[in-house]
């Protein structure tokens, strides 16, 4: 057990009646387990309870996160507000779950000309969110504008960088109950280490080792934050030598998987040598790939 509750107390513990009740089956879907062989299994967080017409691109854990994040007060909020990389799907995602509460998004990145946008970004425009840019891009200057975005108004939803806060681990943690009891390994892609600390919140208890492939930044100061006494728990963390904004093919991957994330770790976990790994192993999808279309409008109204 994980000790968090996707349903805050703020909401009275339950779904703010203002809220679509197709996105509260979202956020309550778990991870699907798909068996590759009798040592793999791969557990994807991007299939199952999305509502119809769900951008591809934004079916993530994050997006399961972010509505949990969006929905916990009693009532609309006026305008969702982020910060993120101009690669990164939190863009497409945080567009996206406004869209469907009906209300703007604000969307902060770092100075990337829309030439050099990656394609969340433009799918994020195109649902219709707000796209402000910052003179320089570093992630705490970038994090830093939205935050005074969305201070002094109470009723901005301002989307953590990263997504770093309690309701996202407690949504990763919530998917990862999943992951097969005969597990001895799990490997995360790992961000901005928000799911990598569901991981541990999850699976401390059990005889399995974690393995986080880093992508990007170093993830443990999230960990430090989130997942306090994560270094005692059979946690690894590497780094692939790509850059974080190059994207890799995943070599022999048996389904879809993101070019700046799950690509990275599946080909880092496929070169390492026979045994390596204690197995059965368990790889994690967090989310669907880069690239696909922006789908038909959401119905922000539905009620059933």
């Amino acid at each position: 057990m994980t000790g968090f509750s996707l349903f805050p107390t703020s909401t009275g513990g339950g779904w703010p009646a203002w809220a679509p009740k197709a996105l509260q089956r979202t956020v309550l879907q778990g991870g699907v387990v798909e068996s590759v062989s009798p040592t793999l299994f791969i557990l994807r967080c991007d299939l199952g309870g999305w509502p119809p017409g769900w951008p591809a691109g934004a079916r993530s854990l994050k997006a399961r996160a972010c509505i949990s994040i969006a929905t916990a007060r009693s009532r609309r909020p006026t305008e969702l507000v982020t910060a993120c990389s101009p690669h990164s799907p939190q863009s497409e995602i945080v567009a996206a779950v406004a869209r469907a509460l009906d209300v703007p998004a604000t969307v902060y990145t770092g100075p990337a000309k829309r030439p050099n946008w990656g394609r969340h970004l433009h799918n994020a425009e195109a649902l219709g969110a707000t796209v402000r840019h910052t003179k320089v891009g570093y992630n705490t200057v970038v994090a830093a504008a939205a935050t005074r975005h969305a201070d002094g108004n109470a009723d901005i939803v301002l989307i953590p960088f990263g997504m770093k806060c309690e309701a996202a681990v407690a949504q990763a943690a919530t998917a990862l109950e999943a992951v097969p009891s005969e597990t001895r390994t799990v490997v995360v892609p790992v961000g901005s280490g928000v799911t990598l600390a569901g991981a541990i919140a999850t699976l401390a208890g059990r005889d399995v080792s974690m393995v986080g492939v880093a992508v990007g930044a170093d993830p443990r100061p999230t960990l430090n934050s989130l997942a306090r006494g994560w270094e005692g728990r059979h946690v690894t963390i590497v780094h692939p030598s790509e850059p974080y904004a190059d994207p890799a093919d995943a070599r022999g991957a048996p389904v879809p998987m993101h070019p700046l994330y799950e690509a990275k770790a599946w080909n880092w976990m496929t070169a390492l040598t026979a045994g390596a790994l204690r197995g059965p192993v368990c790889f994690v999808v967090v989310g669907a790939p880069v690239g696909a279309p922006v789908g038909a409008p959401v119905d922000a109204k539905a009620r059933a």
